[in-house]
């Protein structure tokens, strides 16, 4: 599937990413792994960030819909 859509992204596109791109799938992973802990984490912090309070509901339901991001255990 080709797709820009966020919500389209799986673990297993990622393994099939890293076996065509000839890299090493622990590590693919772990970076995808890495990268939406951080954002989860400073996610959190955006209160102190001018952004309206609607515009942070919007964000947090579309995450909803994120499958790396509501999964988030590899």
């Amino acid at each position: 599937m080709h797709s820009k859509d966020f919500k389209h992204l799986t673990i297993d596109q990622f393994k099939r990413f890293s076996a065509k791109a000839q890299l090493p799938e622990k590590l693919v992973l772990s970076i995808i792994e890495e990268t939406v802990e951080r954002f989860s984490v400073n996610w959190k912090t955006v209160k102190d960030l001018p952004l309206k309070k609607e515009l942070r509901e919007a964000i947090d339901q579309h995450l909803k819909t994120i499958p790396l991001y509501t999964l988030q255990t590899y």
